[in-house]
C-alpha cells in the first residue's frame, strides 16, 4: 500500500533519529533514562510541518509530551507510544499503533542519574539542590561499556513486567522494548570531556526494538530481580530493529503493530486519558494523493 519513498523518508527520519539520540546517551553516559525520551520526542517535532515527497503522498509528525506517571495498576506500560496513520485525502484507511517501553544500557559501573518521584515533587528547585552543588563538576569519572553490561531497570519478576504482560494480556496492544545503547560497544568515554564527540554514518549498536514477549520468555528463565546483559539478550532474543527498521519494516509495512478501529476503547483509554499508559505520543500521518483501495 505505501510506496518505496515514502517508507525510505520513514527510514531516512527516524534513521536520524536514532543517529541522534544515540550521540546523546555516547556523550551524557550518566544521563537519566528520561533525557533520551526527550531527545527523541524533540528531534521529531522537526518534522511537524506537513512535506509533499516527489510521488505526490504527504507526511507529517506530531508529537505530544505527557510527562511520567505510574499509570497502568501504578505502573507506566510505555514511554512512548505511536500512532500511524494511512489515509487519503477523504477518509483514513489504516490506524495502527506501537508501544515503546523506554530501557537504556548502564556502564560497568552501574551508576546512573535516575529520576525519582521526588525531583518530580521539587520540579525546577532541583536544580538548587545543595547536595548537588557540594560535589565538584570536574571530579573524573570514566564510563565503560561491554557486551556484558546490563539494562538496569529491566528486572525479571519486577512489578513493571508483570503490569506489562497484564496489559497485553488484558488490553491488547504489543508492548515493545525500545532500548538505548551506547554508539558501539566496547564504548569508554572519560568525564568530564575536553570535547563534544562526534559520530559518522549509523550507529553500530545504538536504539534497539524487541517485543516484548521475547524479552519476558527470557526473564521468566532467570531468578526474581535478574537483570539481563547486553549480549545476553542478543543471544536469546537476537539483535533486535534499528529504530528505523521498526518503523519502516515492520510498522509501516504492517508487519508489527496493533491494528485498530476509529471507536477502539482500548486506544481511547490509552491515549486519550490523562491516566493513561505512557508518558508521551507520537503521530505519524502518510496521505495518498488519490483514493487508497480497501
Amino acid at each position: 500500500m505505501v510506496p518505496a519513498e515514502v517508507l525510505t523518508w520513514v527510514r531516512d527520519v527516524f534513521g536520524s533519529c536514532n543517529r541522534a539520540v544515540t550521540a546523546q546517551l555516547s556523550n551524557n553516559p550518566n544521563a537519566a533514562e528520561e533525557s533520551f525520551d526527550h531527545a527523541w520526542i524533540a528531534h521529531l517535532n522537526g518534522y511537524a510541518t506537513p512535506r509533499r515527497l516527489g510521488n505526490g503522498w504527504t507526511v507529517k509528525i506530531e508529537t505530544h509530551f505527557l510527562g511520567g506517571m505510574r499509570h497502568f495498576r501504578r505502573w507506566e506500560i510505555a514511554d512512548i507510544g505511536i500512532l500511524l496513520f494511512i489515509r487519503d485525502p477523504l477518509r483514513v484507511a489504516t490506524r495502527k499503533v506501537a508501544l515503546l517501553q523506554s530501557k537504556r544500557l548502564y556502564p560497568t559501573t552501574m551508576t546512573v542519574r535516575e529520576e525519582t518521584t521526588v525531583d518530580y515533587e521539587i520540579g525546577f528547585a532541583r536544580l538548587a539542590d545543595p547536595s548537588d552543588l557540594a560535589r565538584s563538576i570536574a571530579y573524573e569519572s570514566q564510563f565503560t561499556f561491554n557486551a556484558k553490561c546490563r539494562y538496569g531497570e529491566l528486572v525479571a519478576d519486577s512489578d513493571q513486567v508483570r503490569a506489562i504482560t497484564e496489559f497485553q494480556r488484558d488490553i491488547g496492544p504489543t508492548v515493545y522494548y525500545h532500548l538505548y545503547n551506547p554508539w558501539r560497544l566496547p564504548y569508554r568515554i572519560t568525564v568530564p570531556t575536553d570535547r563534544l564527540r562526534r559520530f559518522r554514518g549509523d550507529p553500530l549498536v545504538g536504539v534497539r526494538v524487541h517485543a516484548s514477549t521475547a524479552v519476558h520468555g527470557l526473564l521468566l528463565e532467570r531468578t526474581p530481580g535478574h537483570r539481563p546483559a547486553y549480549a545476553e539478550l542478543v543471544e536469546a532474543c537476537g539483535s533486535g530493529w534499528t529504530l528505523a527498521e521498526f518503523m519502516a519494516d515492520e510498522l509501516v509495512a504492517c508487519r508489527e503493530g496493533y491494528r485498530y478501529e476509529e471507536n477502539d476503547d482500548a486506544i481511547f483509554n490509552v491515549f486519550n486519558r490523562r491516566s493513561g499508559a505512557i508518558a508521551a505520543a507520537i503521530a505519524l500521518t502518510l496521505e495518498a494523493p488519490d483514493a487508497i483501495d480497501q
